[in-house]
């Protein structure tokens, strides 16, 4: 793999997710895979029921556990507000991660070329974005108009014209956003401004997204990191064929000839150049779709061997080391 550059003094990582309602299972994914490569802060937002194995492992792995007494729903409208309000140092630079369908293969915060390089305050931009889609050869299933359920998110927050209006749009995937305190706080600042939005957008964080993006709405600077090009590899179905067919008035696709994925020969997910890349997302959606995959199946599965320290409980110490709890919250 390519050699990476040391951490730099002046960036101090933080990594935020969400879990509600997932067992140990997912917990030790998560958990273990990450504090592999990362030992900086870490915090998981969770429901007041998680499981006391989850917890006992986020003590043991010094990762801090904040509840919150808010449906989920409800929670995932106001997240990106949580989000900056817990990213709030000049020197944080904050990585938003899915947990779920998330693991670590690197230290997410190691390569600043790979951050998209220093801006002129010496951080990287205040907002770093990865897109998503099928990944073919040519390139095709990114925009709006050729991913329909995409489009029907756009449609259910700001209506069927803005959507046509950005059928050629590139989607980006909101479930892995880098960012300063700045970058955090003007995505939640434009999130707010947009006002109550329908009911039927509670779960669209991510047509959110884009059309904040797509309009030039938010406040900071931002990148977006092309699908197999960035920090977080969002892994997507891999063709040499895309077939294409009308529903819904876009084009939806599905994979007609499943190609093997990119793995190194430790059997590591590689971006496109080859090199390693620090975080993979979404990669149950391929499990099915590939033998190769099996390789990176199995190192979830078994992740826990993986992992470079003991499961020993830690005594209290560190910031990460107990419990906190977020105030009752209101839907904003």
């Amino acid at each position: 793999g390519r050699e990476v550059m040391s951490k730099p003094s002046s960036i101090r990582g933080l990594v935020l997710t969400v879990a509600f309602g997932y067992g140990l299972p997912e917990y030790r994914t998560f958990v273990l895979s990450l504090r592999r490569h990362y030992k900086g802060e870490a915090i998981i937002i969770s429901d007041a029921g998680a499981a006391s194995e989850a917890s006992q492992l986020c003590v043991a792995h010094n990762v801090t556990m904040l509840h919150v007494d808010m449906a989920p729903k409800l929670f995932r409208h106001t997240r990106f507000s949580r989000f900056a309000e817990l990213c709030h140092l000049p020197e944080h630079y904050c990585l938003s991660i899915d947990f779920r369908d998330s693991f670590f293969q690197a230290d997410p915060f190691s390569n600043i070329d790979l951050l998209g390089g220093r801006t002129e305050r010496g951080m990287p931009p205040d907002l770093l974005l990865s897109q998503e889609g099928v990944a073919t050869w040519p390139h095709s299933g990114y925009t709006l108009g050729e991913r329909w359920m995409q489009k029907s998110w756009v449609e259910q927050c700001f209506g069927k014209e803005t959507a046509a209006a950005m059928q050629a749009w590139p989607t980006i995937c909101s479930g892995a956003v880098f960012g300063t305190a700045a970058g955090f706080a003007a995505f939640a600042s434009a999130y707010s401004a947009l006002g109550q939005l329908p009911h039927a957008c509670d779960f669209q964080d991510q047509a959110v997204l884009n059309y904040l993006v797509s309009r030039r709405l938010l406040h900071a600077s931002v990148r977006v990191q092309p699908r197999g090009a960035g920090v977080v590899h969002t892994m997507a179905p891999y063709c040499g064929v895309t077939v294409f067919v009308k529903r819904g008035g876009a084009r939806p696709y599905y994979c007609r000839e499943p190609r093997p994925l990119p793995l190194s020969a430790a059997g590591l997910v590689v971006n496109d150049d080859g090199a390693v890349a620090p975080v993979v997302h979404q990669y149950d959606r391929v499990l099915n779709r590939s033998t190769s995959m099996s390789a990176v199946f199995e190192a979830v599965r078994h992740i826990e061997l993986q992992s470079t320290s003991p499961s020993r409980p830690n005594r209290g110490r560190g910031r990460g080391a107990g419990h906190r709890r977020l105030g009752k919250s209101r839907p904003s």
